[in-house]
């Protein structure tokens, strides 16, 4: 499930749709703001963000990424 369909489920219903665990590295893009997949894998090498490397596909933890945006506001 992509993060705009999550949007427009908040938008059309009134219950709240169940928040993935994670995000692969596409969507983390996405929920970042828009950002480059390039600009990504380089906050990981830098070890900036954290993933879970236990499957083939990068994922990162939606936590993971609320805590990476809650640091660069302070």
């Amino acid at each position: 499930m992509k993060i705009q369909d999550v949007k427009q489920q908040c938008i059309s219903c009134e219950t709240v749709p169940i928040k993935q665990g994670a995000l692969k590295l596409k969507d983390a893009c996405e929920y970042l703001g828009g950002i480059s997949p390039t600009s990504v894998r380089r906050l990981i090498k830098r070890q900036q963000l954290r993933p879970n490397r236990a499957l083939r596909h990068i994922l990162i933890p939606i936590a993971e990424l609320d805590r990476f945006l809650a640091e660069g506001q302070l």
